[in-house]
């Protein structure tokens, strides 16, 4: 190469260089964007201790996330005594741990820095939060049940644990950063209109997360301790889709059929699910009404055939 074409090279490098650390600082200095947390405690009642449970364990479904699980039961439900102490995420990723969000583990946070970070993907120092928390969904939840669900996190049983931190890669430690935005509380919605309010339940409890954004299903998840997988199924009103032919009364009474404090074990012949049949069944007969009315308005897609098994 010529010595005209060596400095060439060597500026490019140069301005290339000079270019990724300008993004870098960008970075570093415009992300992750929050705003200064609430310096305002947020005021306990029954009202919002009662609602924030029902969030927490029945629609918001956190404890299925930052507990230990029973994976010997069907559904695989939170080990008593580890609510909220933080967990492997096994349905998710390997290596991947939850936070502990008792009081054990967000003794030194303030309330507005708990609700920033619900909502914002912030931690208390604004740091971002890994990209599997959901803060993007709940940054949709309406700010009285905000309120609400920190107020019941402060009062579940303090749990002495530590979890490790995650080892990501460089890119998901990008994205991570990227994602987070100020939390913008949405108008709160009207309980008459029960398609309305099914949104919004469907929303926060992250329905599309295994059901897809079309609801549509077909998503596929590892059984924890097993090599087998699952798919979740169509939600759309299509005709052939499992839950198409449903009424009303056929779907709030499926939820129901769960609704027990007791685990059920699973045979050892019969595959597990992901799915929290025994947390949801917790919601009320209202609630449940409320998603299938604004399930049936949704697109109806076609549920995909399975693939003809091979000739021998």
């Amino acid at each position: 190469m010529s010595t005209r074409w060596m400095r060439v090279a060597r500026t490019v490098l140069i301005a290339g260089g000079a270019l990724v650390a300008v993004g870098a600082a960008v970075l570093l200095l415009a992300f992750p964007r929050s705003r200064p947390a609430a310096s305002e405690p947020i005021e306990r009642s029954a009202e919002r201790l009662a609602r924030g449970r029902y969030l927490v364990e029945h629609v918001a479904n956190c404890l299925d996330c930052h507990s230990q699980r029973d994976w010997g039961s069907y559904g695989g439900p939170p080990v008593p005594g580890t609510e909220g102490r933080g967990a492997p995420l096994e349905v998710l990723r390997p290596g991947i741990h939850s936070a502990n969000i008792t009081p054990a583990g967000l003794g030194e946070w303030t309330d507005g820095e708990i609700a920033r970070a619900l909502t914002s993907g912030v931690d208390r120092d604004g740091k971002a939060l890994h990209a599997f928390m959901p803060y993007d969904t709940y940054a949709r939840m309406e700010a009285e049940d905000v309120a609400a669900v920190v107020v019941y996190l402060r009062s579940l049983p303090p749990i002495d644990h530590t979890v490790p931190e995650p080892r990501d890669g460089w890119l998901i430690t990008l994205v991570g950063r990227i994602l987070p935005k100020p939390y913008e509380a949405p108008d709160p919605v009207d309980r008459a209109d029960t398609v309305a309010y099914g949104r919004y339940l469907a929303t926060i409890a992250e329905c599309s997360f295994c059901h897809g954004s079309d609801f549509a299903g077909g998503r596929s998840f590892r059984v924890p301790g097993t090599d087998r997988r699952v798919e979740s199924v169509n939600l759309t009103p299509h005709p052939s889709a499992l839950t198409g032919a449903w009424t009303r009364q056929n779907f709030i009474g499926v939820f129901k059929s769960f609704d027990t404090e007791r685990a059920i074990p699973v045979p050892p012949d019969q595959l597990n699910t992901v799915m929290a049949w025994r947390r949801y069944a917790g919601m009320t007969v209202e609630d449940l009404g409320a998603i299938y009315d604004y399930l049936r308005t949704l697109e109806p897609v076609a549920p995909v055939a399975p693939e003809p098994a091979a000739s021998p």
